[in-house]
């Protein structure tokens, strides 16, 4: 959708019409996709659009991956505060922190996010990874994430490859 909107194949109803019918067809996958069973324990991933930003496809087709891979996902939203994210970091202490950004304006709100993150004790412990059509190699550079990638399933493996390195340096 998003190529044929940038190539003018498609147009700002269409957008919004496939936008609508993907979170429809996520609440009606997302039950059965998910595949934790009681009491394991589940690494925890927080995501959300940043500040100034409500776009929310990207993230929330993230979300319902993640969560079939057996994650615990914090989702809070869009438009999303740096004290948010450091309130998230203190509370759940995940093993990975997703920025989400679509804007070029989402830039700045990464980095101050990045800022109030990078000053938090628990940082150390967490990973950062900035998503969306805003991340880039030199953003990541920038503000001290630990990756960036603007592709879905790109995400999702980062995840994964993330836990299974944890895993494998504890056992």
């Amino acid at each position: 959708m998003g190529e044929y909107f940038d190539q003018g194949k498609y147009f700002l109803p269409q957008l919004i019409a496939s936008a609508e019918a993907m979170k429809n067809s996520i609440e009606v996958l997302e039950p059965l996709l998910q595949t934790g069973s009681a009491g394991e324990e589940m690494p925890v991933v927080v995501i959300a659009t940043v500040e100034g930003d409500i776009h929310d496809i990207g993230k929330d087709i993230v979300v319902s991956l993640l969560r079939s891979e057996r994650f615990e996902v914090i989702d809070l939203g869009v438009d999303v505060k740096p004290q948010r994210f450091v309130h998230a970091l203190r509370t759940y202490h995940p093993n990975i922190i997703l920025l989400s950004g679509l804007l070029s304006a989402s830039v700045s709100a990464v980095a101050r996010t990045m800022k109030e993150l990078n000053a938090e004790p628990g940082r150390r412990d967490t990973i950062i990874y900035i998503g969306g059509q805003c991340a880039s190699e030199q953003l990541c550079t920038q503000t001290g994430a630990d990756n960036w990638g603007y592709d879905t399933i790109y995400t999702v493996d980062f995840c994964k490859k993330v836990i299974e390195n944890s895993y494998a340096k504890n056992n």
